[in-house]
């Protein structure tokens, strides 16, 4: 048997990911100590590339993984990089994502790991 395919579009593009568990304290501490009618960004700050967030999967299972290009999963404009600026939620409310990427792939991983030897 070969290495596993997965058809992929451009994983150049780098992302602002943040854990949904991190996610809900912000919410929880916009609505206790946010502004009413105020916006905020609920971001981490930083990028992580899709092809970097693949290889870090990969690293977990110790198998690689086949890509292939499908052109119809490129997209002609999409956004190479995408990082938002949460810096007025960290100011006002003390919020700090507490989840790194790292951990938060390792917890999905490890979820469908469960989920698979489950018959989920």
């Amino acid at each position: 048997l070969g290495e596993p395919l997965i058809r992929v579009g451009n994983l150049d593009v780098t992302r602002d990911f943040l854990d949904v568990r991190d996610v809900v304290r912000a919410y929880r501490l916009i609505v206790e100590k946010g502004r009413p009618g105020e916006i905020y960004n609920v971001c981490r700050g930083e990028g992580l590339s899709l092809g970097a967030a693949l290889s870090e999967l990969e690293g977990m299972t110790g198998r690689r993984v086949e890509r292939e290009i499908d052109p119809g999963l490129l997209r002609p404009v999409d956004v190479a990089l995408l990082i938002g600026d949460s810096g007025k939620l960290r100011k006002e409310t003390g919020w700090a994502p507490s989840i790194s990427n790292k951990r938060m792939l390792e917890d999905l991983f490890r979820y469908w790991e469960e989920a698979i030897a489950g018959g989920r």
